[in-house]
């Protein structure tokens, strides 16, 4: 979804450059090319002094995500870390919690950090207006054709199946206990 919803982020971690880690269990995840010309994922595209994050052989022109299912996506960037946490509230209803977590040396670089809060802000907000409007339709539609690309975005197709297996074993689970 980053070529329709988020052209800033697509700009600095390009799709066509993703590649997916899959597995069987109750993670994902993936990494994404930082295109030449930007230093990490800002507004500014620079770390404006926020340092690496090193000392696990990790490269440094790369951001790495991780999902744990069913609620919590985890971004190592190259000078920070995201951290998002879905809450049910009801059935309808959902709050996401969001930190950014830098190196303790940032916390009175006022700039470095509003260079990240500022860039984070719009693509949460791109995100929640695609989310709510996708939720409204899917009330009034009665199908519906993806509007983006899931070949780049295996996520979206592993959430689906993940959800597919959860409901599958607990109605395998009902049969059973009513058989009994």
């Amino acid at each position: 979804h980053f070529q329709l919803v988020h052209p800033e982020l697509e700009s600095l971690t390009p799709t066509r450059d993703a590649t997916s880690i899959r597995s069987a269990g109750w993670w994902q995840g993936g990494r994404m090319r930082i295109c030449d010309g930007a230093e990490t994922v800002s507004r500014s595209a620079s770390r404006k002094g926020r340092p690496i994050i090193g000392g696990y052989g990790r490269d440094e022109r790369e951001v790495h995500d991780f999902v744990l299912w069913p609620n919590l996506m985890i971004s190592v960037q190259p000078d920070y870390v995201l951290m998002y946490r879905l809450n049910a509230i009801d059935e309808s209803s959902t709050s996401v919690e969001f930190r950014v977590m830098c190196d303790a040396t940032v916390k009175h670089q006022t700039s470095a950090i509003e260079d990240l809060v500022s860039f984070w802000t719009t693509v949460n907000q791109q995100d929640a207006l695609i989310c709510e409007s996708q939720q409204r339709a899917s009330f009034t539609l009665p199908s519906f054709e993806m509007a983006f690309d899931p070949s780049c975005e295996e996520g979206v197709i592993e959430v689906q199946s993940f959800v597919r297996r959860v409901y599958q074993d607990a109605a395998a689970s009902l049969a059973l206990a009513s058989e009994q």
